[in-house]
């Protein structure tokens, strides 16, 4: 397995530290973009269109494949862990992609 470029991945989120505990939150959207999805909202914050590796998808289909919730890098364990994740994706597929691409 290849090693993780942490310093590259911290360009994706933000680094927080509390108590002795590290983590590197990955922002929502960087995830999306991670497994293909772009997503155009109207002003108002709804969505108004949703595109897989660049071919448009239903609004319906790509709210199931959005990925909501906390997602992070615990720099003590050395592991990817979440919290109140959803979506169609779980924590062990995004650390295999995120993997792969730092």
């Amino acid at each position: 397995m290849k090693t993780l470029n942490i310093s590259e991945l911290e360009k994706s989120g933000s680094v927080w530290e509390n108590h002795g505990m590290k983590r590197l939150y990955i922002s929502e959207e960087k995830l999306n973009e991670l497994v293909g999805l772009k997503i155009d909202y109207y002003n108002t914050g709804n969505v108004s269109s949703i595109y897989l590796n660049g071919d448009s998808i239903s609004n319906t289909k790509g709210r199931k494949m959005m990925i909501t919730g906390k997602f992070y890098y615990d720099y003590n364990t050395e592991k990817f862990a979440s919290k109140s994740l959803a979506g169609n994706w779980n924590c062990k597929e995004l650390a295999i992609i995120i993997r792969e691409k730092y």
